[in-house]
């Protein structure tokens, strides 16, 4: 039981953090961005499979970012003295369900089959230079 507790929650840290304004892509919200490469390609669904590091539709832009989830997810699973081993799956998957309106869920399966998904709904625009800060972070 405390295994399957310890993944939902290294789930909803990804997800919460995912959402996050803080999640920026080159200076911009990566919500907005993704919103925005979504409408350009015309998909209703953005997946992001964090174990085997793949986006789907395919996202250069993102490339980054996906590692840093892939990496944390990774990073705590260890720090929980878990291994990687016992997780089957974990995706994060974006819905475009309404316009201004996305479903972002996280989804985790354990090596036992347990399936644990979080979902939040979020108002979002696709992303706009001309109406968005940019953030000052650096990037390499």
């Amino acid at each position: 039981m405390a295994k399957s507790v310890e993944l939902k929650n290294i789930m909803l840290g990804i997800l919460s953090s995912f959402i996050s304004r803080n999640n920026d892509v080159y200076g911009y919200w990566g919500l907005g961005k993704i919103y925005k490469f979504m409408l350009e390609k015309r998909v209703s669904i953005f997946e992001i499979d964090l174990l085997n590091r793949t986006m789907n539709p395919h996202y250069e832009e993102f490339e980054y970012r996906l590692n840093f989830y892939a990496d944390k997810l990774v990073e705590n699973v260890e720090k929980r003295l878990l291994s990687m081993n016992n997780i089957c799956e974990a995706s994060i998957t974006i819905e475009d369900v309404n316009i201004g309106e996305l479903i972002v869920k996280a989804r985790i399966e354990d090596d036992l089959n347990r399936v644990f998904t979080m979902a939040d709904k979020i108002c979002c625009y696709p992303h706009s230079p001309s109406v968005e800060s940019k953030s000052g972070r650096e990037y390499s």
